[in-house]
């Protein structure tokens, strides 16, 4: 429950095989701001959380995965950031890691980032840390659906090449934690699409990286992890080979 109510809660099903009972719960509800929708199969957060976009009717989207939780204060909190008046297109927030297997936590909040982000200060870390106006969301074509890791990564460095050099007065910040992230740890069956989506944004940031050398390192790091895992003999780095 939020402490100030939202225009509307869509739903998006990402294709599973066992949504009956969300699906039947979901029906019980007599108000109109509740709509589910499923998509006919799987085709990844990315891609879900623009379906949500899509079928959205207000002016500022919000996004949340199965494996988040929202503080009670995360709409109102967002929502007191964000002022029209100063053309506010973005508010971001932090999030709380709760690591599922042993129960620690940690606070991942607001930071002036990197030079790739053009030193913008905020936190691209996972859906509910951020709160934006539908036509920046739209300006830069949504969640890139082919990612299955680094989306939100990836959908921070464009929102930051769209709003600079002017992102102070067209981003704000919660400097708390507004969410938690029940993280189960990496899984080994998701090496390929991590691969993958590490090599894409590598690719396609190519330029914005050159000046993040240490944003460049951490994919370049999630590249050699996932070749391990998965025990694989060609060697994407070599035939990338960015300078």
């Amino acid at each position: 429950m939020q402490s100030r109510n939202a225009h509307e809660v869509i739903v998006v099903d990402d294709g599973s095989t066992d949504s009956r009972e969300l699906c039947d719960a979901l029906c019980e509800f007599v108000d109109h701001r509740f709509r589910y929708h499923k998509l006919p199969t799987n085709m990844g957060p990315a891609a879900a959380r623009n379906a949500g976009a899509r079928l959205a009717s207000g002016d500022l989207l919000g996004f949340l995965d199965g494996d988040d939780e929202l503080h009670p204060d995360w709409l109102e909190s967002s929502m007191h950031a964000f002022t029209p008046s100063a053309d506010t297109r973005i508010v971001t927030s932090g999030i709380t890691r709760c690591d599922q297997r042993d129960g620690s936590t940690e606070d991942r909040l607001p930071e002036r980032l990197g030079p790739a982000f053009h030193g913008m200060v905020a936190r691209f870390h996972g859906p509910p840390t951020l709160l934006v106006d539908r036509r920046l969301f739209n300006q830069i074509g949504g969640y890139d659906p082919h990612l299955r890791y680094g989306e939100n990564t990836d959908l921070g460095l464009r929102v930051a090449a769209v709003l600079r050099p002017n992102y102070e007065h067209q981003s704000a910040v919660v400097p708390q934690s507004l969410a938690q992230w029940n993280w189960a740890g990496p899984t080994r069956h998701s090496a390929p699409n991590r691969l993958a989506s590490s090599l894409e944004i590598l690719k396609k940031h190519q330029i914005a990286l050159r000046r993040d050398p240490i944003l460049r390192r951490r994919f370049l790091a999630e590249v050699e992890q996932c070749q391990e895992a998965m025990e694989a003999a060609p060697d994407p780095i070599d035939q990338l080979r960015l300078e």
